[in-house]
């Protein structure tokens, strides 16, 4: 599957991996229209890849949920485990509101 990546889809790998971005807000990491943000998350889901989008109180992001080449996993700085786990980052200013 890694051998299968453009140079904009790892990039977008990356960017859904380390960052909590929605379409347009990947859309706009990649200098892209939102449609193509929104094609290119449909390629990549086609790959293989689970990517699932997901809402927490700030709004609704991509989350990069599992990886299953580990080669690619160490790139994307996902660590092995594919995604993260953001029910621990919740910022601690908006709790106390």
């Amino acid at each position: 599957m890694f051998a299968d990546l453009n140079q904009q889809e790892f990039k977008a790998i990356r960017l859904i991996a380390t960052k909590h971005l929605s379409c347009s807000g990947l859309a706009k990491e990649m200098k892209v229209s939102r449609a193509t943000a929104a094609k290119m998350i449909s390629e990549l889901r086609k790959k293989g890849l689970y990517i699932s989008t997901t809402r927490d109180s700030v709004g609704w992001f991509y989350q990069l949920r599992a990886i299953q080449d580990p080669e690619l996993a160490d790139l994307v700085g996902a660590g092995g485990r594919g995604g993260r786990d953001y029910s621990t980052s919740v910022d601690e200013d908006l709790l106390e509101h």
